[in-house]
Protein backbone atom coordinates (compact mmCIF):
# COMPACT_ATOMS: atom_id res chain seq x y z
CA UNK A 1 0.00 0.00 0.00
CA UNK A 2 2.17 2.41 0.64
CA UNK A 3 4.60 1.32 -2.39
CA UNK A 4 2.09 2.13 -4.27
CA UNK A 5 1.18 5.20 -2.85
CA UNK A 6 5.04 6.47 -3.63
CA UNK A 7 4.59 5.42 -7.14
CA UNK A 8 1.35 7.38 -7.54
CA UNK A 9 3.51 10.54 -5.95
CA UNK A 10 6.32 9.97 -8.33
CA UNK A 11 3.91 9.56 -11.43
CA UNK A 12 2.13 12.94 -10.39
CA UNK A 13 5.59 14.49 -9.58
CA UNK A 14 6.88 13.14 -12.81
CA UNK A 15 3.65 14.75 -14.90
CA UNK A 16 4.12 18.19 -12.80
CA UNK A 17 7.73 18.40 -13.08
CA UNK A 18 9.54 18.92 -16.69
CA UNK A 19 12.77 17.53 -17.64
CA UNK A 20 14.56 20.60 -16.18
CA UNK A 21 13.65 19.94 -12.44
CA UNK A 22 11.22 22.93 -12.76
CA UNK A 23 7.42 22.97 -11.90
CA UNK A 24 6.07 23.15 -15.40
CA UNK A 25 2.38 25.88 -15.84
CA UNK A 26 2.42 25.00 -19.47
CA UNK A 27 -1.06 22.77 -19.28
CA UNK A 28 -2.39 25.45 -17.24
CA UNK A 29 -2.33 28.54 -18.81
CA UNK A 30 -5.70 27.48 -20.51
CA UNK A 31 -7.15 27.45 -17.18
CA UNK A 32 -5.49 29.89 -15.98
CA UNK A 33 -7.02 32.36 -18.75
CA UNK A 34 -10.47 31.20 -18.39
CA UNK A 35 -10.37 32.16 -14.89
CA UNK A 36 -9.25 35.57 -15.71
CA UNK A 37 -12.00 36.10 -18.05
CA UNK A 38 -14.49 34.58 -15.82
CA UNK A 39 -13.25 36.90 -13.05
CA UNK A 40 -11.91 39.89 -14.37
CA UNK A 41 -15.42 41.56 -15.23
CA UNK A 42 -16.44 41.40 -11.72
CA UNK A 43 -13.44 42.41 -10.20
CA UNK A 44 -13.32 45.55 -12.38
CA UNK A 45 -17.28 46.35 -11.72
CA UNK A 46 -16.37 45.80 -8.35
CA UNK A 47 -13.85 48.71 -8.37
CA UNK A 48 -15.49 51.07 -10.48
CA UNK A 49 -18.63 50.41 -7.90
CA UNK A 50 -16.15 51.63 -5.31
CA UNK A 51 -15.49 54.22 -6.96
CA UNK A 52 -18.80 55.16 -8.00
CA UNK A 53 -19.84 55.18 -4.16
CA UNK A 54 -17.13 57.03 -2.89
CA UNK A 55 -18.14 59.55 -5.31
CA UNK A 56 -21.18 59.50 -4.11
CA UNK A 57 -20.74 60.44 -0.70
CA UNK A 58 -18.22 62.87 -1.52
CA UNK A 59 -21.16 64.59 -3.84
CA UNK A 60 -24.01 64.07 -0.41
CA UNK A 61 -21.53 65.71 1.93
CA UNK A 62 -21.25 69.01 -0.66
CA UNK A 63 -24.93 68.82 -1.20
CA UNK A 64 -26.18 68.66 1.80
CA UNK A 65 -23.47 71.60 2.79
CA UNK A 66 -24.78 73.38 -0.04
CA UNK A 67 -28.72 72.57 0.55
CA UNK A 68 -28.39 74.12 4.50
CA UNK A 69 -26.04 77.10 3.01
CA UNK A 70 -28.93 78.01 0.04
CA UNK A 71 -31.90 77.23 2.94
CA UNK A 72 -30.40 79.69 5.36
CA UNK A 73 -30.17 82.51 2.67
CA UNK A 74 -34.08 81.67 1.59
CA UNK A 75 -35.17 82.36 4.90
CA UNK A 76 -33.22 85.39 6.00
CA UNK A 77 -34.94 86.57 3.08
CA UNK A 78 -31.06 87.26 1.98
CA UNK A 79 -31.77 85.62 -1.82
CA UNK A 80 -35.50 86.18 -3.14
CA UNK A 81 -36.81 84.30 -6.35
CA UNK A 82 -38.81 86.07 -9.26
CA UNK A 83 -41.36 85.25 -10.66
CA UNK A 84 -39.15 84.39 -13.75
CA UNK A 85 -36.10 83.02 -12.35
CA UNK A 86 -35.30 79.67 -13.17
CA UNK A 87 -33.97 76.07 -11.66
CA UNK A 88 -30.44 76.83 -13.48
CA UNK A 89 -30.51 80.57 -12.45
CA UNK A 90 -31.51 79.79 -8.26
CA UNK A 91 -28.90 77.28 -8.63
CA UNK A 92 -26.12 79.54 -9.42
CA UNK A 93 -27.17 82.35 -7.34
CA UNK A 94 -28.14 80.33 -3.84
CA UNK A 95 -26.10 76.98 -4.44
CA UNK A 96 -23.46 76.41 -6.65
CA UNK A 97 -21.06 79.16 -5.09
CA UNK A 98 -20.80 76.52 -1.90
CA UNK A 99 -20.44 73.24 -3.69
CA UNK A 100 -16.76 74.27 -5.14
CA UNK A 101 -15.06 73.45 -8.20
CA UNK A 102 -15.49 69.43 -8.42
CA UNK A 103 -19.20 69.54 -9.12
CA UNK A 104 -20.52 71.48 -11.86
CA UNK A 105 -23.53 73.90 -11.83
CA UNK A 106 -24.88 72.95 -15.16
CA UNK A 107 -25.89 69.28 -13.63
CA UNK A 108 -27.51 70.81 -10.55
CA UNK A 109 -31.37 70.79 -10.34
CA UNK A 110 -33.20 73.14 -7.76
CA UNK A 111 -37.12 73.68 -6.40
CA UNK A 112 -37.93 75.77 -4.08
CA UNK A 113 -41.48 76.02 -2.77
CA UNK A 114 -44.05 76.49 -0.09
CA UNK A 115 -44.88 72.76 1.72
CA UNK A 116 -47.76 71.27 0.44
CA UNK A 117 -51.27 71.63 2.91
CA UNK A 118 -50.80 68.92 5.40
CA UNK A 119 -47.19 68.93 6.57
CA UNK A 120 -46.15 71.24 9.30
CA UNK A 121 -42.41 71.73 10.65
CA UNK A 122 -43.14 68.68 13.36
CA UNK A 123 -43.96 65.91 10.32
CA UNK A 124 -40.61 66.37 8.77
CA UNK A 125 -41.37 68.55 5.73
CA UNK A 126 -38.19 67.67 3.64
CA UNK A 127 -40.29 64.08 3.53
CA UNK A 128 -42.33 66.08 1.11
CA UNK A 129 -42.44 66.47 -2.77
CA UNK A 130 -43.04 69.91 -4.00
CA UNK A 131 -45.55 70.04 -6.73
CA UNK A 132 -43.82 70.76 -10.30
CA UNK A 133 -40.44 70.27 -9.14
CA UNK A 134 -38.99 68.29 -11.84
CA UNK A 135 -39.51 71.12 -13.56
CA UNK A 136 -37.57 72.83 -11.16
CA UNK A 137 -39.71 75.75 -9.74
CA UNK A 138 -39.04 78.19 -7.73
CA UNK A 139 -40.73 80.38 -5.35
CA UNK A 140 -39.16 81.15 -2.10
CA UNK A 141 -41.94 82.22 -0.78
CA UNK A 142 -43.10 85.58 2.04
CA UNK A 143 -41.93 86.01 5.71
CA UNK A 144 -43.29 83.20 7.92
CA UNK A 145 -43.98 80.93 5.43
CA UNK A 146 -42.93 77.68 6.26
CA UNK A 147 -40.68 76.33 2.97
CA UNK A 148 -39.18 73.13 1.48
CA UNK A 149 -36.07 73.82 -0.99
CA UNK A 150 -34.80 70.38 -2.63
CA UNK A 151 -31.86 70.07 -4.81
CA UNK A 152 -30.43 67.04 -7.11
CA UNK A 153 -27.07 65.93 -8.69
CA UNK A 154 -27.08 64.22 -11.84
CA UNK A 155 -23.85 62.88 -11.60
CA UNK A 156 -22.06 60.42 -13.61
CA UNK A 157 -23.09 56.72 -14.11
CA UNK A 158 -20.10 54.32 -14.39
CA UNK A 159 -21.65 51.45 -13.15
CA UNK A 160 -25.28 52.62 -14.32
CA UNK A 161 -23.84 51.80 -17.93
CA UNK A 162 -22.96 48.26 -17.11
CA UNK A 163 -26.08 47.97 -14.76
CA UNK A 164 -29.12 50.04 -15.81
CA UNK A 165 -31.03 49.23 -12.58
CA UNK A 166 -28.05 51.34 -10.86
CA UNK A 167 -28.91 54.93 -12.61
CA UNK A 168 -31.96 57.08 -13.70
CA UNK A 169 -33.03 58.25 -16.81
CA UNK A 170 -32.82 62.28 -17.35
CA UNK A 171 -33.51 64.41 -20.24
CA UNK A 172 -32.21 61.03 -22.62
CA UNK A 173 -28.87 60.04 -20.66
CA UNK A 174 -28.47 57.51 -17.90
CA UNK A 175 -27.14 59.39 -14.61
CA UNK A 176 -26.51 58.65 -10.90
CA UNK A 177 -28.83 61.01 -8.89
CA UNK A 178 -28.18 62.62 -5.24
CA UNK A 179 -30.82 64.35 -3.61
CA UNK A 180 -30.57 66.84 0.09
CA UNK A 181 -33.13 68.42 0.66
CA UNK A 182 -34.31 71.15 3.83
CA UNK A 183 -37.45 72.07 5.46
CA UNK A 184 -37.82 75.47 6.98
CA UNK A 185 -39.87 78.66 8.58
CA UNK A 186 -39.42 81.83 7.03
CA UNK A 187 -38.00 84.21 9.39
CA UNK A 188 -40.58 87.58 9.07
CA UNK A 189 -38.68 89.32 6.47
CA UNK A 190 -39.85 92.42 4.61
CA UNK A 191 -41.07 91.40 0.81
CA UNK A 192 -40.72 88.39 -0.65
CA UNK A 193 -42.00 86.54 -3.77
CA UNK A 194 -45.57 85.67 -4.24
CA UNK A 195 -45.70 84.63 -7.89
CA UNK A 196 -44.48 82.47 -10.05
CA UNK A 197 -44.30 78.76 -10.75
CA UNK A 198 -45.07 76.78 -7.40
CA UNK A 199 -45.95 79.85 -5.60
Amino acid sequence: MKRRMSLRFAALRHRLVGASGRLSLGNRSGTMALEFAIAAPLFVTLILGTMEIGFDLFVQGSLDAAVKQAARSVQTGAVKGSSGESSAQFAAAAVCPVLGGWLRCSQVVVAVGPVPSGYTYYTNPAAATLTGAANGAICTGVGGQMMLLQTWYLGPTIVGALIPAFSVMYNGSASHVTKASAGFLNEYFVGGQTSGTGC
